[in-house]
């Protein structure tokens, strides 16, 4: 008997019976952390403490002008004062935007490690001569749902300027590091310096970074905790613009949960109906275009552009492609005028593992024809893999390979491994 061809009738709901409604999606996120100093202290709900360490041990097997190990630390200690720190934001009334902002630093290891192997820009992305650092001392109004903010004091440049969020995500100088910034006097973290930032936005998806810092005062706040920072006073002061765009085609989830599929033992990112629906806690930065320019006293001068998109790839839950790049025009002030690089970063690549990250990125920073004529480039790439065990505490083995290290092509290249582990509380 052959089967009928005609369409089955649709089985609509009885009358008063309600429709059947999709599953509800399960819910993935982080556990939380065991350990709090907020909760430790009992501290009240107006003043927050947080504790931070990065470190990054290394080692070169091969290539370089010896092999070599090596040890970095940075631990922070971080204190705010504000009265919305525990509100929402849109329950926010003026004296709630502002809030007094401490940072501490302690850099402890060996930060000529990159030179000892022949290289200029270290396999860590911390360095600079141990001690104690004054990173962080300002007044500080945030915009929340507002349409400005300011933060004056001193302070380093990031995270506003030149520094795009899945920078951090890298621990290679090279590759993490602010690009194309090599001038001496600039306040690069933990460095820090007299200053202010302004920011301004005027549509939901745009914000207008304006900032300016004395690099004259430098070396003089980072000495001032006895560190022999060996910073020279800078030519005076620097001025920064930066316009960040950050468009619906660009961001299209907003921030929020990866939409997956729990099929089986493996979780895929969703894309059409699915019977077992999840929500996976987003761990990569949202979608973003920045460009961005500086200018001060002494010829320091230098435009920089960066694009980091989300991108559709066969494996993972979520991945973004970036791209940067950065011309200083001041080549008797930078050593390293010319940057470019790019990489790409994706989440939950393993099975059961969907809040990891793997990311490979590639960067060259060129030497300046004036300063030093002779060198040409100096070149890394970087594979990592992070496993995000809580919010903070995380461990990043990381192989890298430094091209044409110290620039004149007389140094083997370098083969790197490393660690970065990540602890706070």
């Amino acid at each position: 008997m052959q089967a009928s061809t005609e369409p089955s009738p649709e089985i609509e709901p009885e009358a008063g019976q309600a429709a059947p409604q999709p599953p509800q999606p399960e819910q993935l996120a982080l556990p939380e952390a065991h350990l709090s100093l907020q909760k430790l202290l009992a501290l009240p709900d107006w003043a927050h403490l947080q504790v931070g360490t990065i470190a990054q041990p290394f080692v070169n097997p091969i290539g370089g002008l010896t092999h070599s190990a090596a040890w970095m630390q940075q631990t922070n200690l971080l204190g705010t004062l504000g009265t919305g720190l525990s509100k929402p934001q849109k329950e926010w009334q003026e004296i709630d935007h502002w809030t007094v902002d401490l940072q501490l630093s302690l850099l402890n290891g060996n930060p000529n490690y990159g030179a000892q192997i022949g290289a200029v820009y270290s396999p860590q992305s911390l360095f600079g001569p141990v001690g104690f650092w004054p990173t962080l001392a300002a007044l500080s109004r945030h915009p929340g749902k507002d349409w400005w903010g300011i933060q004056v004091g001193i302070l380093p440049f990031e995270p506003y300027f030149l520094t795009p969020p899945i920078s951090g995500l890298y621990v290679s100088d090279l590759v993490a590091s602010t690009p194309g910034i090599r001038i001496p006097s600039f306040p690069v973290s933990p460095a820090s310096g007299p200053g202010g930032v302004l920011t301004l936005r005027p549509t939901p998806t745009t914000t207008l970074l304006l900032g300016s810092f004395d690099l004259a005062a430098v070396g003089t706040v980072s000495n001032s905790l006895g560190v022999s920072s060996g910073i020279p006073p800078g030519p005076g002061w620097v001025h920064m613009a930066q316009l960040n765009f950050e468009p619906g085609w660009i961001n299209p989830s907003g921030g929020g949960p990866i939409q997956a599929c729990r099929r089986g033992s493996r979780l895929l990112r969703r894309s059409t109906t699915c019977e077992r629906p999840v929500e996976v806690q987003q761990q990569l930065p949202g979608g973003q275009i920045q460009l961005a320019g500086y200018t001060g006293v002494g010829s320091i001068q230098g435009i920089y552009g960066q694009a980091t998109v989300p991108i559709s790839l066969p494996w993972g839950l979520d991945h973004r492609a970036w791209v940067a790049t950065t011309y200083g025009g001041s080549a008797n002030l930078n050593p390293n005028p010319t940057y470019i690089g790019g990489g790409l970063v994706s989440q939950g690549v393993l099975p059961g593992r969907p809040f990891d990250l793997m990311m490979i990125g590639v960067a060259r920073a060129g030497f300046s024809p004036t300063l030093t004529p002779e060198l040409s480039y100096e070149g890394a790439i970087e594979l990592g893999y992070k496993f995000q065990i809580n919010p903070s505490f995380s461990l990043q083995p990381t192989w890298l390979w430094i091209l044409r290290p110290g620039g004149s092509g007389k140094v083997p290249g370098i083969g790197s491994f490393g660690l970065e582990i990540t602890w706070g509380f």
